[in-house]
Protein backbone atom coordinates (compact mmCIF):
# COMPACT_ATOMS: atom_id res chain seq x y z
CA UNK A 1 0.00 0.00 0.00
CA UNK A 2 1.31 3.21 -0.76
CA UNK A 3 0.16 6.83 1.09
CA UNK A 4 1.48 10.08 0.67
CA UNK A 5 4.04 10.44 4.26
CA UNK A 6 3.12 14.40 4.16
CA UNK A 7 -0.19 13.26 4.97
CA UNK A 8 0.28 10.17 6.93
CA UNK A 9 2.87 12.20 9.57
CA UNK A 10 0.37 15.13 9.57
CA UNK A 11 -2.47 12.62 10.05
CA UNK A 12 -0.83 11.11 12.97
CA UNK A 13 0.22 14.08 14.29
CA UNK A 14 -3.77 14.51 14.19
CA UNK A 15 -3.50 17.75 11.81
CA UNK A 16 -6.34 17.43 8.59
CA UNK A 17 -5.12 20.92 7.01
CA UNK A 18 -2.02 22.19 6.54
CA UNK A 19 -1.97 25.60 4.72
CA UNK A 20 1.83 26.89 5.83
CA UNK A 21 4.46 26.78 3.52
CA UNK A 22 2.59 28.96 0.29
CA UNK A 23 0.40 25.38 -0.16
CA UNK A 24 -2.07 23.74 0.95
CA UNK A 25 -2.21 20.17 2.34
CA UNK A 26 -5.90 18.30 2.90
CA UNK A 27 -5.31 14.58 4.37
CA UNK A 28 -7.34 11.99 2.97
CA UNK A 29 -7.97 10.65 6.18
CA UNK A 30 -9.59 6.71 4.93
CA UNK A 31 -6.31 6.36 3.10
CA UNK A 32 -4.32 6.71 6.39
CA UNK A 33 -6.93 4.71 8.46
CA UNK A 34 -6.76 2.05 6.20
CA UNK A 35 -2.60 2.37 6.07
CA UNK A 36 -2.44 2.47 10.20
CA UNK A 37 -4.38 -1.24 9.43
CA UNK A 38 -2.07 -2.57 7.40
CA UNK A 39 0.73 -1.27 9.83
CA UNK A 40 -1.05 -2.88 12.72
CA UNK A 41 -1.27 -6.38 10.43
CA UNK A 42 2.41 -6.43 10.34
CA UNK A 43 2.39 -5.41 6.94
CA UNK A 44 5.01 -2.44 5.72
CA UNK A 45 3.49 0.58 4.28
CA UNK A 46 5.53 2.68 1.55
CA UNK A 47 5.23 6.46 1.66
CA UNK A 48 5.47 8.80 -1.76
CA UNK A 49 6.22 12.46 -1.77
CA UNK A 50 3.99 14.80 -4.02
CA UNK A 51 5.39 13.13 -7.60
CA UNK A 52 4.57 9.62 -6.47
CA UNK A 53 7.81 8.62 -5.85
CA UNK A 54 8.29 6.08 -2.53
CA UNK A 55 10.90 8.30 -0.60
CA UNK A 56 10.65 5.75 2.48
CA UNK A 57 9.28 2.40 4.03
CA UNK A 58 7.19 2.31 7.66
CA UNK A 59 6.71 -0.77 9.27
CA UNK A 60 5.53 -1.50 13.07
CA UNK A 61 8.66 -3.21 15.01
CA UNK A 62 7.19 -5.06 17.77
CA UNK A 63 10.90 -5.59 19.89
CA UNK A 64 10.83 -1.89 19.96
CA UNK A 65 7.50 -1.44 20.32
CA UNK A 66 7.50 1.54 17.93
CA UNK A 67 6.85 2.60 14.16
CA UNK A 68 10.60 2.42 12.02
CA UNK A 69 10.64 4.48 8.93
CA UNK A 70 13.52 3.55 6.05
CA UNK A 71 14.31 5.82 3.83
CA UNK A 72 14.56 4.61 0.76
CA UNK A 73 18.65 4.98 -1.28
CA UNK A 74 18.60 6.71 -4.04
CA UNK A 75 16.64 9.72 -2.43
CA UNK A 76 16.95 12.60 -0.95
CA UNK A 77 15.66 13.55 2.50
CA UNK A 78 12.16 12.82 3.96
Amino acid sequence: MRVSRAQFMMWVEGGLLDFSRGRGIAVNEHLCEDAMEELEHGRSVELVDVRGNVVSTIQYDPKQKAYQETIVSGTKSC
